[in-house]
């Protein structure tokens, strides 16, 4: 696969050299905004392929002369839509960093875009492919938690100092559709359901002076079949944490209740009493998933793999915790 990257600015385009699947040929990268240096991406690329990576100054006539089969795209947030929906008009796969889009016209725009091409668009939604949230997945599809009665998810990040686009909510889109897009899009994809309705609050309070950005959220969110369900995401890590992250799940059942925290998945149910973890599943990695996906896998980790129905909720969460009122999704 000949592939082409845009941007150097969301944390995971790092596992684009990271799959098991190809071989592949990186033919070119770009920048789409001034914040995007890509020194840092160069040299990974050199590390991982032993080849200099070519720079272009045009993302659209990087695309256009080499014509890859697919782009990864890690540009400043609110690039992201333009940058897939032109690839996608030329038939190149897009493997996105998150939010899909940072505005509803936008991902309206994508969605429309994705539909009419015989492309595939696959958001970096990486939970999905830690060891803990796949064996939660496999976990509540086994049927041991019986039938869902609550869901509830974590994400929780050190704020530190970040880029200057994350200052303004026309590039950095906001807390909600960057942090807690993560933990809305396991809900999803763990319990399998559609959400109806959302309401929101969050602060920009302790951001250190950095601007739009958010520093908490707490998320209400109702899903199919009367499943209640929430989400709190914050910048509020200490600095001397352990790890940058802390994510964390809980599914509470007829039959049991799952805990994922600390990367290890715990069950209580008639077989176990919650005190030891659960052995650990390992799935493939993230960019193989998307190798398999424009081949035509149909596994079901892979539903909804463009991530527009959380980035959907996102958005709608973001204009609830704006207005102070509930939005309803149809």
């Amino acid at each position: 696969m000949r592939i082409c990257i845009i941007g150097d600015c969301g944390g995971h385009i790092g596992c684009i050299f990271d799959g098991k699947l190809g071989p592949h040929e990186y033919v070119g990268a770009a920048a789409s905004s001034p914040f995007e240096g890509l020194e840092g991406l160069c040299r990974l690329a050199k590390e991982k392929t032993g080849r200099e990576l070519p720079v272009y100054d045009d993302w659209r006539r990087m695309l256009e002369e080499t014509r890859p089969d697919a782009v990864a795209v890690d540009s400043i947030f609110s690039h992201h839509a333009e940058i897939a929906r032109f690839a996608l008009e030329r038939g190149i796969h897009v493997f996105s960093e998150k939010p899909a889009a940072t505005d509803r016209a936008g991902l309206d725009m994508l969605e429309r875009a994705a539909a009419a091409s015989e492309a595939r668009i696959f958001s970096m939604l990486t939970a999905r492919f830690d060891p803990w949230f796949y064996t939660a997945k496999r976990c509540v599809e086994s049927g041991a938690l019986g039938e869902l009665l609550l869901a509830g998810g974590q994400k929780s990040y050190k704020l530190g100092r970040r880029p200057e686009f994350f200052f303004q909510r026309e590039t950095y889109g906001g807390t909600i559709p960057w942090v807690a897009i993560h933990m809305v899009d396991q809900l999803l994809w763990l319990t399998g359901r559609r959400c109806t309705e959302v309401f929101a609050k969050q602060t920009t309070r302790g951001n250190g002076g950095q601007g739009d950005i958010e520093t908490a959220a707490a998320i209400l969110l109702e899903l199919e079949g009367d499943l209640p369900a929430h989400i709190n995401a914050d910048y509020g890590r200490p600095q001397n944490a352990p790890t940058h992250g802390d994510d964390r799940v809980r599914l509470v059942g007829t039959k049991g209740v799952l805990e994922v925290r600390e990367d290890k998945v715990y069950l209580i149910d008639g077989q176990h009493d919650g005190r030891e973890p659960l052995p650990l599943l390992r799935p493939e990695p993230i960019f193989d998933g998307f190798v398999k996906v424009v081949s035509g896998s149909h596994d079901p980790i892979y539903r909804d793999c463009a991530g527009f129905s959380a980035c959907r909720v996102c958005l709608a969460a973001r204009d609830s915790a704006d207005k102070g009122t509930p939005v309803q999704l149809v």
